[in-house]
Formats: structure tokens, C-alpha cells, sequence
């Protein structure tokens, strides 16, 4: 696959010996033979309220903001047992769930692991972690990748899209480069958490929405990837797969309900 330029323009410069060699990599790359030496795999970012960084779950390297296009948003979900990686029932629809190995799917809004209240750590939250799923084009980056935010960030940019869309000349969220940093807060109950603050760079230009358009063809199966551990975890990947809800052990899967799983998905 062909290494993407960066959307965003810099004034022209003297070339580094770092910009240099990052040049002679991408022409490396870009060779036909390179291009199947192996499975290039999107990464997925996270946040550590810790360290108040964003975190590449591939290589644990951190950033204090990142800046791109964000191409793609969906609502995804995921409900942990303890001492798994891979969340026991997932949505990456936000309309139904699937539990693992099952071909069945039930509707998120009536699982009772998805009600306020549910949260089994005694708090006003769901077992059901909501999160909204960003597939963002970040400067220099050879393919986009999986940013997900948590509940307590996902106001924040539906207040930003919906801004985007409201003003004058109307805009969208992958019609501009965003700015995203983290936010310290504390919740009703003491505990301090990051929230994610978007910010409009700029506006694409003309040129640049024919490239996003073909990354929107591209990538849009990265919107129904598989949600692991990392997709939630706000803390730097340690190898182990641990996983978020690790207080959930003695709950029973959200199939295993008062009825079985239905024998045909739901109706859309």
C-alpha cells in the first residue's frame, strides 16, 4: 500500500538527515515486493488520565496532542469478564450485540448490562462500556488509526461535530483537521479522569476532500474492527491483556439472561 502524504502543508524547508531517511523509507516501501512483507495493522490509540497522554497501544509511545483528519466515528461497545483480552459481548453498531462466538445478536438497548446503574463497582455507570470509535488520518502516518474515546468524552464531540455542521459555511468533522488534547477533570465522586477537548485547525481545501474520500473508501472496515481491551484500558499496554472491567467476574455473560439467545438476529 502506497505511504499517504501528510494533509497538512508545511513551508518549504532545507531537509533534514531525519527527513531524509524518512523519505528514502517511503520510496523503500512503496516497492511491490515490500508492500507484502506483511500485514501493516491499524493502531490503536488510548488515553492515560495517569499521565494525562494519548498512547500508541503498538508501541506505547505517548503524545500530549494529536492532529488529523478524523475520517470515520461509530458507537461501539464492549462488556468484559475478568482476566479476559477480548470483551465477552461486543457492539460495533451501537444497536447490537454479539457475543463472542455466537452468531446470534440482541439488542443493546434492552441488555441489562447496558442500564444506568449497572455497574457493578457500585457506581451511576453501566457495565457496558459505551465508547465512540474515531478512525483518524494523523500527520505522517502511513494508514489511519482506532481512537476511542470514553464515555466521558463523547459529549464533547458531539458538541464539536454538531458545531461543525451548524456554522456557517456548514462543515463536518472529516472536512477538517482536528486538534484533540486532554482535559483533567473530577467526577462527582472525587476521582480524577481525562477528557478529550477537540478544536477545529482548519478547513480542508478542495484537493484534500478527494483524498479523504478515497481514505473513506479504504478504510471503512477499520470502523468494524474487533474491540479488545485496549480499545477501553486507559492506561500504556503492558503485554498482559488486561482488561478493563476486571470487577465484572461474578457476573454472568449478557446472553445467559432469563431467556436464551434468539435463534435468528433481530430485525433491523
Amino acid at each position: 500500500m502506497a505511504v499517504d502524504r501528510s494533509l497538512i502543508t508545511r513551508p518549504e524547508q532545507a531537509l533534514t538527515e531525519a527527513d531524509e531517511i524518512q523519505q528514502m523509507l517511503a520510496d523503500e516501501m512503496n516497492r511491490d515486493g515490500e508492500r507484502q512483507a506483511f500485514e501493516l495493522k491499524p493502531p490503536r490509540f488510548g488515553i492515560s488520565s495517569q499521565l494525562q497522554l494519548f498512547v500508541n497501544k503498538l508501541t506505547n509511545d505517548t503524545y500530549k496532542t494529536l492532529e488529523g483528519v478524523v475520517i470515520f466515528s461509530r458507537e461501539v461497545s464492549g462488556y468484559w469478564i475478568e482476566g479476559e483480552k477480548a470483551p465477552v459481548c461486543s457492539s460495533t453498531d451501537g444497536i447490537n450485540g454479539i457475543p463472542r462466538g455466537s452468531d446470534h445478536s440482541q439488542r443493546c438497548a434492552a441488555c441489562k448490562f447496558n442500564q444506568w446503574g449497572s455497574d457493578q463497582k457500585g457506581g451511576r455507570g453501566k457495565a457496558c462500556k459505551q465508547m465512540r470509535r474515531l478512525i483518524v488520518q494523523l500527520e505522517q502516518s502511513p494508514i489511519p488509526v482506532i481512537l476511542s474515546i470514553p464515555p466521558t468524552s463523547i459529549n464533547a464531540f458531539d458538541e464539536y461535530c454538531s458545531g461543525l455542521v451548524t456554522s456557517k459555511p456548514q462543515r463536518t468533522y472529516f472536512a477538517v483537521i482536528t486538534k484533540m488534547a486532554l482535559d483533567k477533570v473530577s467526577n462527582p465522586d472525587g476521582q480524577d479522569y481525562s477528557k478529550v477537548r477537540f478544536e477545529k485547525v482548519r478547513n480542508l481545501i478542495i484537493e484534500e476532500m478527494y483524498q479523504v474520500r478515497k481514505w473513506r473508501d479504504e478504510f471503512q472496515k477499520y470502523v468494524t474492527v474487533e474491540i479488545e481491551a485496549d480499545d477501553y484500558s486507559t492506561t500504556p499496554s503492558n503485554g498482559n491483556g488486561a482488561t478493563p472491567n476486571s470487577d465484572y467476574a461474578n457476573e454472568p455473560p449478557p446472553w445467559e439472561d432469563d431467556a436464551p439467545p434468539p435463534e435468528t438476529p433481530p430485525e433491523l
